[in-house]
């Protein structure tokens, strides 16, 4: 056997090695983080039902627990429309609810501000505008409660802040 011969099967060998291992690993550990997904908006409204003042979030795995959020926040709403189809792959992105809070007039929405999450540490950021009426608008005078829902491409992380245009961080998503 030549130098060359043995050299090709050594190649050879470590490429099915290396082959073998990466089989081996898929499907283990948590999902890889797929940098060119983008966060997609699915719903947003005013009426979302909370009564709580406190901002909050929260993460959907399932279709099922996505149509029952969604059935929530529009239950106070007339001729609300289904969820637009296709629903999510829940098997590489999840949903994040952000509650804004009760608000005492109109004039409050949230806003998806980055389309792309930011990865820290062992957590995540998503970006979201948290609009206010400016001092002294004219606003109906209704109690509100904004929310949104977004389809969030998984990752390793364990927990999403979710932060406003300012950077300050509004409300924490443990999954």
């Amino acid at each position: 056997m030549t130098a060359t011969s043995r050299s090709r099967i050594a190649y050879r060998l470590a490429v099915l090695a290396a082959s073998g291992l990466a089989a081996c690993q898929a499907g283990t550990g948590p999902p890889a983080v797929d940098d060119t997904a983008e966060i997609v908006t699915l719903a947003a409204g005013t009426q979302c039902g909370r009564s709580e003042a406190a901002p909050a979030a929260g993460w959907l795995d399932t279709a099922g627990e996505l149509q029952d959020a969604y059935r929530y926040m529009t239950r106070q709403s007339l001729g609300a429309k289904p969820l637009p189809a296709p629903l999510p792959d829940f098997t590489r992105y999840g949903v994040l609810q952000v509650f804004m809070g009760q608000q005492s007039t109109g004039g409050y929405q949230l806003r998806l501000l980055h389309p792309r999450i930011e990865h820290i540490a062992s957590g995540a950021t998503v970006r979201v505008e948290w609009l206010s009426p400016p001092p002294g608008a004219l606003t109906t005078q209704v109690v509100t409660s904004p929310c949104l829902l977004l389809a969030v491409p998984r990752g390793s992380y364990r927990s999403i802040t979710i932060t406003d245009q300012a950077g300050q961080a509004r409300a924490v998503a443990e999954l």
